[in-house]
């Protein structure tokens, strides 16, 4: 069975889509602004930075035939809860479009803008290299820097987190080099890196004019959990679903302090035991010293959306936060609003259908009501819904499939998210 058929037969959810629907707390309704963004049908794998003052978004979409596949990586700017014309970063067949590893984007302290997208490097199904493309002109031109895995083995490299350095980037990702199969005649997907006798590693590189050589941060991680990082004033953060030797999937941090890298500490004992990858990354954010964690868990009956605080940058936690233990389907992300509470989104299941859910949660662990704030499809397809909070309102990104698949967002008032009592 292949790996995504484990998945799902672990996971056994099939889920149809419906049409979007307007947020709702359990008190009344609350009126959101519906501002797709100017993406083609098709579109797929959004992700959410800040440029300057202004949210971009980042997505793949289809340009060729279904032949062909090929794929256009594409940006645009929301100013004024309006998205500017989509510009094109990358255009080629070479893409792997895939729902859970996604290309990034983000502003290096010089000013440049730097990409990132899985690339194609082998026939192998999982043989792809995390290309790397830097733009000196606000994104009008983009040259391509090449990988940031300095290897040339034909096997997974994704699943990437960006955060600014120096003037430069700080590129992490899952690194499958040490899991190349030694046959050449093994099965064409032998090379995705899940058949070899090495292990699944997390990388990391500086990324500016050119690209460093890369540093091994941990050798045995989970094969397809995204990944995320932030910058701390002590340096950058990066946290991971580790994979231990008895196969306990639970959530990991490394910390850059005084410019060299801690060893791997699990953030909290779920004690997750599964042999399988869930494809369920962590989310973080920080400002400051404030760093906010929120990860899916399979530990408990019904599985569980569980969130902590730290307030030394990562160095430790508080304990963890239930947020919704009633049979989530996980996909999370998080960020901090300027009072200091955080804003955590999941995908949860619904009955028939699925829902994304927000909530608002203050340091000290006291939560406010979910909020529905879309009905979403929980298949694969639906990908990871994205968050950003920008000024006094949330902007929420997902994947959505009525006849067609479409990107959607509506921005949500922050006070509309019903504050912790």
């Amino acid at each position: 069975m292949t790996r995504i058929g484990i998945i799902w037969t672990i996971i056994g959810i099939a889920l149809i889509s419906m049409p979007p629907v307007p947020a709702r707390a359990e008190d009344g309704p609350t009126t959101i602004e519906v501002i797709d963004p100017p993406a083609s049908d098709g579109a797929m794998a959004p992700a959410l930075c800040t440029v300057g003052d202004a949210v971009v978004l980042t997505w793949l979409e289809p340009s060729g035939t279904d032949d062909d596949r090929t794929y256009r990586l594409r940006f645009a700017k929301m100013t004024d809860n309006a998205w500017s014309e989509p510009v094109t970063i990358a255009e080629h067949s070479e893409f792997f479009a895939n729902w859970a590893d996604v290309p990034w984007l983000v502003e290096a302290g010089d000013g440049a803008l730097i990409a990132t997208w899985p690339q194609k490097s082998g026939e192998y199904t999982y043989a792809y290299d995390v290309m790397v493309g830097r733009s000196d002109d606000g994104g009008d031109t983009w040259r391509v820097l090449g990988p940031a895995n300095d290897d040339s083995t034909p096997t997974e490299h994704g699943f990437v987190s960006l955060v600014r350095e120096g003037s430069g980037v700080r590129a992490f990702w899952l690194d499958g080099r040490a899991m190349a199969a030694g046959d050449a005649d093994a099965d064409a997907d032998a090379g995705h890196g899940h058949g070899g006798q090495g292990g699944m590693a997390l990388r990391t590189a500086l990324i500016g004019r050119s690209i460093s050589a890369s540093e091994v941060l941990d050798l045995r991680v989970c094969e397809c959990c995204s990944t995320a990082a932030v910058s701390t004033p002590a340096g950058p953060i990066i946290v991971y679903r580790d994979r231990s030797a008895e196969e306990v999937r639970d959530i990991s941090i490394v910390r850059r302090v005084d410019g060299a890298w801690t060893r791997p500490r699990t953030v909290h004992a779920d004690d997750w035991l599964i042999a399988a990858c869930p494809v369920n990354g962590p989310a973080l954010d920080a400002r400051g010293n404030t760093v906010v964690l929120a990860w899916y868990t399979g530990a408990v009956a019904g599985g569980a959306i569980r969130l902590a605080f730290s307030d030394d940058g990562g160095a430790t936690f508080a304990s963890p936060v239930v947020i919704d233990d009633s049979w989530p389907v996980g996909r999370v992300d998080v960020h901090l609003t300027a009072s200091g509470s955080a804003i955590v989104s999941w995908l949860d299941s619904d009955g028939d259908h699925g829902a994304v859910m927000l909530r608002r949660v203050h340091p000290d662990g006291r939560t406010g009501t979910p909020l529905r704030a879309a009905t979403a499809n929980v298949g694969r397809a639906t990908g990871f819904p994205r968050i950003k909070v920008t000024g006094s309102r949330v902007l929420l990104v997902w994947t959505d499939q009525q006849r067609t698949t479409k990107l959607r967002a509506v921005s949500i008032p922050i006070s509309a998210i019903a504050a912790p009592e």
